[in-house]
């Protein structure tokens, strides 16, 4: 097919983006259903495909999209913690979870860091070090 206003082809990367991104909402849909959880993730899902095909091409991580995912995964965080009934000590388990968040942020910038005095390039930007930290809140 083309573009309705430029007319221009459109590459097959963008159906086989669109597919694959189905199949794995059908995939959490098929094993967690409509649960806290499994929305949470067929929400995340889309931005992480957006936000992983963006940097392929840009390499860059759009700050937009990491809040939104940090966002979300704080919320998915204080549903399981206070309000899912099987953590035994959410408090306890809160923290730790925004502990983990700090330390994989923690863990981004020193590969970072240490990449650079290295090889004196940049290897980690800090959208990938954000994507570390929100990572550790899921």
């Amino acid at each position: 097919g083309a573009c309705r206003h430029c007319a221009k082809p459109i590459s097959i990367r963008y159906p086989i983006t669109e597919v694959v991104t189905a199949l794995l909402m059908w995939l959490i849909y098929f094993n967690l259903g409509f649960s806290f959880l499994g929305l949470s993730l067929m929400i995340l899902l889309p931005f992480m495909m957006a936000s992983s095909l963006i940097d392929l091409e840009f390499l860059i991580l759009p700050d937009d999209f990491t809040i939104l995912l940090g966002v979300f995964g704080f919320a998915n965080l204080v549903h399981q913690q206070f309000f899912s009934g099987f953590v035994l000590d959410p408090v306890h388990g809160f923290l730790m979870t925004l502990l983990c968040s700090v330390v994989y942020g923690g863990i981004g910038w020193a590969l970072q860091f240490g990449f650079e005095k290295i090889t004196g390039k940049e290897g980690l930007g800090w959208g990938d070090i954000k994507i570390f930290a929100v990572a550790g809140l899921w």
